[in-house]
């Protein structure tokens, strides 16, 4: 049961690995981020993949997303989620030594239109202003506003965010929109 205590040529390598892992741990380079785990259940062969991902979750367990369970609750208030962002924003910054937008483009995006679906506008428009302040040379950031603006049939702002998306991407679509905002107005 205990491998430390059988001295046999089979057991030398396990006690090697962890006679390393004890000195590592009791070092003082406080420098050197360190962890070790024996998989009781694993082989040679099979210990790859559960190794690899507890390392992988070890090294970058500071960039785990933190609240997932309030972000994605339809009770969580407005300023609870912005509390959490910005949260997640100065984690970053302060690991990174620079800013770092909090989460990608894609998932505020995603996260706006889920709250318009919600019928929850408030939220929709805090996810789809932080996009457009995160990532303030995106069109898709501009165009999104504007659908949030059109479903409050607010079609000046609309037309104002769309007319920014033209400007970063001037596509066809983005053409057309806004003459179909200019004529609502």
């Amino acid at each position: 049961n205990n491998v430390m205590q059988d001295t046999t040529d089979y057991t030398l390598f396990a006690r090697s690995n962890i006679s390393f892992s004890e000195i590592v741990k009791h070092s003082s380079n406080k420098a050197l981020f360190f962890d070790w785990k024996f998989y009781p259940k694993d082989i040679h062969g099979t210990v790859v993949v559960p190794s690899l991902r507890d390392g992988l979750i070890s090294v970058f367990e500071w960039f785990q997303m933190e609240n997932t369970d309030k972000i994605n609750s339809f009770d969580t208030s407005k300023e609870d989620l912005l509390s959490i962002i910005t949260y997640r924003e100065k984690k970053l910054e302060k690991h990174f030594g620079y800013f770092v937008a909090p989460y990608p483009e894609d998932l505020l995006n995603m996260s706006g239109y889920m709250n318009m679906d919600m019928q929850q506008p408030e939220k929709a428009k805090m996810y789809f202003e932080l996009a457009a302040q995160y990532y303030p040379n995106s069109s898709n950031v501009y165009d999104s506003l504007a659908d949030y603006y059109q479903s409050e049939n607010n079609y000046k702002e609309a037309l104002k965010n769309v007319e920014k998306a033209y400007q970063l991407n001037p596509t066809n679509y983005f053409k057309e929109k806004i003459e179909q905002l200019k004529n609502k107005l």
